[in-house]
């Protein structure tokens, strides 16, 4: 009797502690590629800016290595800065959810490059001088080299005055 006692009491504590672990056991952990962030977050920056740009491409982002992460089924969720317009050196809050929990928080930074149709002088227009649609002609730029307000929308030029002396290729904003 006395040998059934002592197996049992040694038993009983390794049960409950096995138990233990599987219970306190973390979520699996699921890994979060760069290859697959890069690709969300070029989806999510394309879909913000207008029609007018006809490429985009994410680089220089500032995340070359895996993420370990709990959870098994991951998604991604973009946070810009307010009035972030995605031309050039962008940075934004990148959260990884799982279900509606979220699980992490990281930061992002990148430069978006492609290229946009804007609209390019094709005469010479004095200051003062209406700017007419005949004397524009669009044209293929790059994205980062041009301000914001440079990217066309689709909204007519309309009638407008040149404020300033405009060459030959200016681009219009």
């Amino acid at each position: 009797m006395m040998g059934t006692a002592t197996l049992r009491d040694g038993i009983v504590p390794l049960i409950a502690a096995a138990l233990a672990i599987v219970i306190v056991a973390p979520a699996r952990a699921a890994t979060l590629h760069p290859d697959r962030i890069h690709d969300e977050l070029e989806g999510y920056v394309r879909e913000r800016l207008p029609a007018s740009v006809s490429s985009v491409t994410v680089d220089d982002l500032n995340l070359d290595e895996s993420l370990l992460v709990d959870g098994d089924e991951l998604a991604l969720r973009f946070r810009p800065r307010p009035g972030e317009d995605f031309v050039g050196r962008t940075v934004l809050a990148m959260d990884v959810m799982t279900g509606n929990e979220l699980v992490q928080t990281r930061n992002l930074s990148f430069r978006v490059t492609g290229h946009v149709e804007v609209w390019t002088v094709s005469s010479t227009i004095g200051r003062g001088q209406q700017v007419h649609t005949s004397a524009l002609t669009p044209d293929h730029r790059d994205l980062d080299s041009l301000p914001n307000d440079a990217v066309l929308t689709g909204d007519p030029i309309g009638n407008s005055e040149a404020s300033r002396d405009l060459a030959v290729g200016t681009v219009l904003c």
